[in-house]
């Protein structure tokens, strides 16, 4: 029997001080939808610039991430000490990444869902970005 799958399409943008997180996101939602989805008939398409882009010519790096990786249903961003390495049109590429996705939501607010976490500990001053 042919079954319609709901495919929630899942876009992880953060610096590179937070690879384990990025690590745990790409574990949980490989979790869910091998031990849920497939009873549910929902799949988590996760995108992740460094599995999901490829080389390409564009402005720069950034630029070619941004237009490859546009299209995605909810945007999550990781935080923890760093902003990340800046970038022709921001303070960094999460930060771009982030202002793409705030844009397409004010355009339209069905659109995307935003969701932003920070790691939460202990931090020495001057390992702050």
């Amino acid at each position: 029997m042919k079954r319609n799958t709901d495919i929630v399409r899942l876009f992880v943008a953060s610096p590179r001080d937070t690879l384990e997180e990025r690590r745990i996101v790409s574990e949980v939602v490989s979790d869910l939808n091998r031990n849920h989805g497939r009873d549910s008939d929902f799949r988590i398409d996760l995108i992740l610039w460094e599995e999901d882009s490829y080389p390409s010519v564009g402005v720069d790096a950034q630029d070619v991430i941004n237009r490859q990786l546009s299209d995605y249903d909810i945007f999550l961003g990781l935080m923890s000490t760093r902003l990340g390495s800046p970038t022709k049109r921001g303070g960094s590429g999460t930060e771009e990444e982030f202002d793409r996705a705030f844009e397409k939501y004010r355009a339209n607010p069905t659109s995307t869902k935003i969701l932003f976490y920070f790691r939460n500990t202990a931090v020495k001053l001057f390992d702050i970005d």
